[in-house]
């Protein structure tokens, strides 16, 4: 993870919107700050207090909670609550409590019916955060705090996260982890977790009542592109969201699985028409859709990939895939990710798990589409 410029970064994706015409047809929600109580649905009341709040008003805190706020020096002469989370005592906290109260506001609105779904372009992320610490440039969980908040007050029973940032989203995997009422698939980069950060192995599957519940479709080896990505959604992650039903559908949109990342931020190859058809495959099995921006660090393929998805979300089909994408067969990495994710996870869940066999697996889109007659699956 890096410590990204985040005003650049939304200002580069907001003018490409603009410029390609979208942002007019779009419902602008106005976003409001997140108030102390919603980041305690998922955040310990003294990491709140310390990290949510301005210099001025912490003095009436009693004094060993300001003992648990801990700066680093970063190399920029700034200081960092990690070695590559950037804080400034002025605009951090604001611009998270806006960042969360943006989804909360968008979320409201998808529950209601007001909105048939939703894109959340904030910044900072947010899962990697975890319940009293900040993490790659995450500090407060902005989708798990959604999540929670849909379930607590009754306008969900039931919620799905799927996490395509290329960085496993352990913040949110520990936020749920015991949780039923809450499914988490991630698909990121793993390499036996010698890739950020490092959590996120196929065996993590849930404890108690919420074992099965959270899956790791944990890439290995070669870089994946969009053969891979929508081979693990045939086979899993869309069989998975029907049989669990969920009312509303939470998207960790990070962009660092795009082509043009370096091999330290991401390495792999998925291009903006295949996050276009995810969020088309997403849309068809949960209408109730929101997507809130993770990671994604490119400033030539950030804007394009969440054009892409807007537009999806906005009613228009998903582009076509490069000719060579639609034939090419998912590689033997990810084959053997997608068939050992279905074993772990067999105990668990419905038929489809049993009848999955690599040969269905391996399949290409174009033989896949031949066969189930849709690209939506």
């Amino acid at each position: 993870k890096v410590n990204s410029n985040a005003l650049l970064f939304l200002q580069v994706v907001w003018r490409h919107l603009d410029e390609a015409g979208l942002v007019s047809r779009c419902v602008l929600v106005r976003p409001r700050r997140a108030t102390l109580e919603e980041l305690q649905l998922n955040h310990s009341d003294a990491y709140c207090a310390l990290h949510a709040t301005q210099p001025a008003q912490r003095s009436h805190l009693d004094p060993a909670l300001l003992a648990g706020f801990h700066a680093v020096s970063l190399p920029c002469g700034g200081l960092g609550v990690d070695e590559d989370t950037v804080w400034t005592e002025t605009g951090t906290p604001n611009a998270c409590r806006l960042a969360v109260g943006a989804l909360l506001e968008l979320c409201q609105r998808i529950a209601l019916g007001d909105c048939r779904n939703g894109l959340a372009l904030v910044r900072p992320p947010g899962h990697h955060a975890g319940w009293d610490h900040p993490l790659g440039y995450c500090y407060f969980n902005s989708v798990a705090i959604a999540a929670k908040s849909l379930v607590r007050s009754g306008q969900a029973a039931k919620v799905a996260i799927v996490d395509w940032d290329v960085h496993h989203g352990n913040g949110t995997q520990s936020a749920f982890y015991s949780d039923p009422a809450v499914l988490y698939i991630s698909l990121h980069r793993f390499d036996d977790g010698r890739f950020f950060p490092g959590s996120g192995g196929i065996e993590e599957v849930g404890q108690a009542d919420g074992r099965g519940r959270n899956v790791n479709i944990a890439w290995q080896g070669e870089p994946m592109g969009d053969a891979e990505y929508l081979a693990a959604f045939r086979t899993l992650v869309l069989p998975m969201l029907n049989e669990f039903s969920p009312s509303l559908l939470l998207v960790s949109a990070g962009f660092d699985a795009a082509r043009g990342h370096p091999n330290h931020l991401g390495g792999y190859l998925v291009s903006p028409e295949c996050f276009a058809l995810l969020t088309a495959q997403l849309a068809a099995t949960t209408p109730k859709l929101l997507l809130a921006l993770e990671g994604g660090y490119d400033l030539q393929t950030l804007p394009l990939c969440v054009e892409a998805c807007l537009r999806v979300l906005l009613g228009e089909p998903p582009p076509s895939l490069a000719e060579a994408e639609l034939r090419r067969r998912p590689n033997a990495s990810s084959v053997a990710t997608i068939c050992r994710v279905a074993e772990v996870h067999r105990p668990y869940w419905g038929p489809f798990l049993h009848l999955l066999l690599p040969d269905s697996v391996q399949m290409s889109v174009e033989e896949a589409t031949r066969l189930l007659g849709s690209l939506s699956f």
